[in-house]
């Protein structure tokens, strides 16, 4: 994979889906970027400066988060995780709730690499693991249509997740694009609004994005009219079987 790839790739993205960030490759790896440094961050604050076009290298020194150690895989911290979860963050009743949660979700890829790095897209020279998209709800929308729109049966699941976990620990383990909602922490620490949505995938998602687009991109606006039109006729065109046709 050249970094010419994967910068068309993200033109076309920005361009069709009228994208205010560039997208995120997110790539593990045994060897931090250059460009990357390696000072102490949030994953989530981490994440919100990669969409601001920066690299960062994420490792087990410098995660500052207990939970995104944890969901980035360097180091199982579940036991402390449901001491906050619970005592401190409220989100769950007790610690058997927290821990039945914790056995429906996908599990971190512990051991899988010393960095996590975060770079525009754009710059990546290699295929990453994982690219991110910060969207809002219509370009939601526009990423499920573009996903579904050879795969019908595709279904982006969206679990209650801390977004390092969402963003990350989700798509890479389950192998399939994920929804995250950024999390109230990660709003406060990150500073992502109420409209962000994150919405990260393997790779071969985003190439079959690229790829559908051509054939999926549809002009709004006249699709509208058309349908106004066709709904001020009275009644719903028949097939030449007699079934209802759009």
């Amino acid at each position: 994979m050249s970094e010419k790839m994967n910068q068309e790739m993200a033109r076309r993205l920005v361009e069709l889906l009228d994208l205010a960030s560039e997208p995120v490759a997110i790539t593990y790896s045994d060897h931090p970027d250059d460009e990357g440094g390696r000072e102490g961050r949030y994953v989530c604050v981490a994440v919100k400066h990669a969409f601001k076009g920066k690299t960062v290298n994420l490792s087990r020194k410098s995660v500052v988060c207990v939970g995104g150690i944890h969901w980035l895989g360097f180091m199982d911290l579940q036991e402390m995780l449901v001491a906050f979860l619970v005592w401190l963050e409220q989100s769950f009743v007790d610690s058997d709730a927290c821990r039945r949660w914790f056995r429906s979700t996908p599990t971190p890829p512990f051991g899988k690499a010393e960095y996590v790095v975060l770079k525009p897209l754009a710059r990546c020279e290699e295929t990453p693991d994982l690219v991110a998209l910060l969207v809002n709800a219509g370009q939601a929308e526009a990423v499920q249509g573009l996903l579904t729109f050879r795969d019908a049966e595709f279904i982006m699941p969206q679990r209650f997740a801390s977004t390092c976990q969402g963003t990350i620990t989700n798509p890479l383990a389950t192998g399939a694009p994920s929804f995250c909602l950024p999390d109230a922490v990660s709003r406060k620490f990150a500073k992502f609004t109420d409209n962000d949505i994150i919405i990260s995938m393997p790779y071969p998602f985003a190439e079959e994005m690229v790829n559908n687009i051509d054939g999926w991109d549809v002009d709004i606006d006249a699709l509208f009219r058309q349908i106004v039109k066709l709904n001020r006729g009275g009644r719903v065109p028949e097939g030449n079987d007699g079934a209802a046709t759009p």
